[in-house]
């Protein structure tokens, strides 16, 4: 997985670099969001020193008035977080935080928390999605629904992409890449996956041929398989 850090452009530089000079033969992809922000757990927002050993050590050292004082002083910078999981602190969902204010959080939540942070290089991530060996990750990304009308609606605009050839990024590349059979195309049978789109919104999902999603509506349909290789 790769993530163009805002204020970190240089270790991607060098990552790209090692990308470049590995043999044609070699098959590695990488996968990239072509989102501004990412998802972490809040402890990561925490001093490299403080982050030692387990979530109670790292909490012992926030609630120790020495510690917690120089934790402050060497808290990543930041402007504002957004609180996207707070396991038994669901009140805290969707609001939104600044450095004053993590520490606070920090110990309300007992760090089982997961913030988005604003932390991505949008342009660099935009232009990288474009990489032969790049596939879409949703996992890291706030907002992980909008990765691949995202990358769809910037792949409108590449000159000399196709829209098939877009497509199969998405679709068919990662489920050659995985091993996964009968998934990727559509074809007489294999698994019928189709997403309906009109403009880069998405109208319609069928799941193995049943429809999953309609009129801006999950449906309660359990028609999902676990996927073996």
């Amino acid at each position: 997985h790769l993530r163009p850090l805002k204020d970190h452009e240089r270790n991607l530089k060098v990552a790209r670099y090692m990308l470049d000079k590995l043999d044609e033969g070699v098959n590695l992809n990488f996968d990239i969001s072509p989102l501004e922000e990412s998802i972490v757990p809040l402890y990561m927002l925490l001093p490299k020193w403080a982050r030692l050993g387990s979530l109670e050590e790292m909490m012992l050292r926030i609630k120790n008035k020495t510690s917690r004082e120089q934790i402050k002083r060497d808290l990543v910078d930041l402007e504002t977080a957004t609180i996207i999981d707070a396991p038994f602190n669901k009140y805290f969902i969707g609001k939104k935080v600044n450095k004053d204010a993590i520490l606070e959080l920090m110990l309300s939540t007992s760090l089982r928390a997961t913030i988005s942070l604003p932390n991505i290089n949008l342009e660099l991530a935009e232009a990288m999605v474009f990489d032969s060996r790049a596939l879409m990750g949703s996992n890291s990304s706030s907002g992980s629904s909008e990765v691949f009308t995202k990358y769809l609606s910037l792949a409108s605009k590449k000159e000399g992409l196709s829209l098939e050839s877009a497509i199969k990024k998405i679709t068919y590349m990662p489920a050659k890449k995985l091993g996964i059979k009968d998934r990727g195309i559509l074809k007489e049978g294999f698994f019928a996956d189709i997403v309906l789109m009109q403009g880069y919104e998405v109208r319609q999902v069928v799941l193995n041929g049943s429809i999953v999603f309609e009129d801006n509506k999950v449906k309660n349909t359990l028609a999902g398989r676990i996927i073996k290789k």
